[in-house]
């Protein structure tokens, strides 16, 4: 749609909604168990890459862990996106369950 002083505000609520949900992913409930030694960073020596369809390199992703995992110091304030996936790192390898993974094409 071309704006044009014509749109209507449900118009133009409606384009930005189509935008919206093709620049935004959100994936709830992952599982994260499949962790092996890494070297990327040195404070945490495991890493495990998340499938997760749809995703870009280019892509931003927000890891939101839960409560108990983001103030134990376990799990690194980064993550990394990929292809199909994306990863993320932990001084301990135990399986966790993420409640959101919530990814913006940028």
């Amino acid at each position: 749609m071309a704006y044009n002083s014509t749109n209507t505000g449900a118009e133009i609520d409606a384009a930005v909604a189509k935008i919206t949900a093709s620049t935004r992913l959100s994936f709830t409930d992952i599982s994260a168990s499949t962790w092996v030694s890494d070297t990327t960073y040195t404070d945490y020596p495991y890493k495990c890459v998340l499938t997760c369809s749809g995703v870009l390199a280019t892509d931003f992703a927000e890891v939101v862990l839960g409560v108990t995992e983001a103030v134990s110091g376990n799990y690194a304030p980064i993550c990394l996106t990929a292809a199909g996936s994306v990863t993320i790192y932990s001084k301990v390898n135990t399986t966790i369950t993420i409640p959101t993974i919530n990814i913006v094409r940028i």
